[in-house]
């Protein structure tokens, strides 16, 4: 009974640090773990492509500034071209080379443009 006892009041505190953790951080366990202990994110997207869908506003376009902040280079993608040029400016901003960012209009409905799309980001890193 004794061993059964101890196991219930782990099992009580591990839940107790998940709370108190919760409320504490912005994130959950596995993503302050992986900060705390995970690789350099900047020196894993160091020269490598991202192909960012959805690009043109929100976490999309967020997400083409960080890659860019992290050394990458980045193909953005979306329907609206208009939209895709401004977040190419924006990350123009942040210090990022014209020659690293390809704005590629895509829509994703579209299946018939995917391989043509592909096959253009193919050719330019040849």
């Amino acid at each position: 009974m004794e061993l059964l006892s101890l196991f219930a009041v782990c099992i009580i505190c591990v839940l107790t640090c998940v709370i108190i953790f919760s409320f504490l951080y912005d994130a959950d366990m596995t993503t302050i773990f992986c900060e705390k202990f995970g690789r350099d994110v900047g020196k894993e997207m160091s020269g490598k492509v991202v192909w960012i869908t959805g690009a043109s506003t929100g976490i999309g376009a967020a997400l083409a500034m960080e890659a860019i902040k992290k050394g990458a280079k980045i193909a953005i993608s979306a329907r609206r071209e208009p939209l895709l040029e401004s977040t190419k400016a924006k990350c123009l901003e942040q210090g990022a080379n014209s020659s690293d960012i390809l704005v590629l209009p895509l829509d994703l409905c579209d299946f018939d443009s995917h391989e043509q799309c592909f096959k253009v980001l193919l050719s330019l890193q040849a």
